[in-house]
């Protein structure tokens, strides 16, 4: 016997006590919705393959009509990818369709569209023969994609779009969540697996996705999603942990920078570093990463005193493993 999951959308208006189940599409009861957007309290969208609208808070859905080509049939084989809400009616959209009989993935072509009159009419603004994803705006204008090779940019609500290059993925490498949270900040998450190791990163763009630097390294967990409040403050979820973001001491005094009390000094570093910490705090593992990911030196888990002796000079991560969790710090080496 095979048991299939089956999802279905709920609303709460006390919030989160109690549900309804939303009677989304006449055909179709239970549907994997990979997103869910809301411009107001009344207007909004539930994105599967299909894009459903209501615009009374969800008590009636509409199918959104799909994008045409120029006789104005509906594309081959079409179906949306990804998409997001600028406003009510205004919509971003990527877009898989074919350009002949064939349904093959070999025949996919993929596009962004942009509509201001709610599906009425489409505008293409962007090809390509990879999956477009991970569409995400900070603003009205200011939005991002990924594809299997790049960064997509946008500045003007959609209607073009530059590349920028994308991190390294590595060995088995794929690209996870991308975030911004201004015009020039934003994060993104490769994860690697080869069958049998496993690893994530997170890494940081503060020039609109032009150039990334690594964050975080987590070598031997994938990173399943992130959410970031501000440049110093964020959490990372892996299948079985919560990470919390905490930004290193600019001085070489100690400072208190997170609940556990846990503090690195000098920075920047010369020949050793201390690291303090309250009694509670109970230290598994200290790890030195450079840039590119890679473990340059482990560290005694008990010391208060690492030596970096050797050590190149320039950038680096300490991961400091807890019990609680992991706190990563930012160390320039001298």
């Amino acid at each position: 016997m095979t048991f299939m999951p089956r999802q279905m959308a709920m609303k709460t208006t006390d919030g989160g006590n109690t549900w309804d189940t939303l009677h989304v599409s006449d055909t179709t009861p239970y549907i994997n919705f990979r997103r869910v957007e809301f411009a107001n309290n009344n207007y909004g969208m539930f994105l599967s393959n299909e894009i459903y609208i209501t615009n009374d808070g969800a008590t009636t859905f509409s199918l959104m009509p799909k994008p045409k080509d120029d006789a104005g049939t509906e594309l081959l084989y079409s179906y949306f990818y990804d998409a997001t809400m600028l406003m009510p009616d205004h919509f971003v959209t990527s877009c898989v369709w074919h350009e002949s009989d064939e349904a093959t993935p070999e025949h996919d072509v993929m596009g962004i569209f942009t509509t201001t009159d709610g599906g009425t009419t489409w505008t293409e603004r962007y090809r390509d023969s990879l999956a477009i994803f991970n569409l995400y705006f900070a603003n009205h204008d200011h939005g991002w994609a990924t594809t299997g090779s790049n960064v997509l940019h946008t500045t003007n609500a959609g209607a073009t779009w530059m590349k920028h290059p994308l991190p390294p993925l590595g060995a088995g490498g794929f690209i996870g969540k991308l975030l911004f949270i201004d015009e020039e900040n934003g994060w993104i998450s490769i994860n690697q697996y080869t069958g049998t190791t496993q690893s994530g990163q997170l890494y940081k763009t503060s020039d609109g996705g032009a150039t990334w630097a690594l964050e975080l390294s987590i070598p031997d967990r994938m990173i399943t999603s992130f959410d970031m409040i501000t440049e110093e403050k964020g959490y990372i979820t892996t299948p079985n942990r919560i990470y919390k973001k905490s930004e290193a001491p600019s001085s070489t005094k100690p400072q208190l920078i997170n609940e556990n009390k846990i503090n690195v000094y000098p920075n920047p570093a010369k020949d050793k570093i201390e690291i303090d910490y309250d009694a509670q705090t109970r230290v598994t593992a200290v790890k030195l990463i450079d840039i590119a990911g890679r473990i340059v030196k482990s560290f005694d888990a008990q010391a208060a005193t690492l030596s970096i002796a050797g050590v190149a000079s320039g950038n680096y991560l300490l991961q400091i493993t807890t019990e609680e969790g992991i706190v990563v710090k930012k160390l320039a080496i001298e």
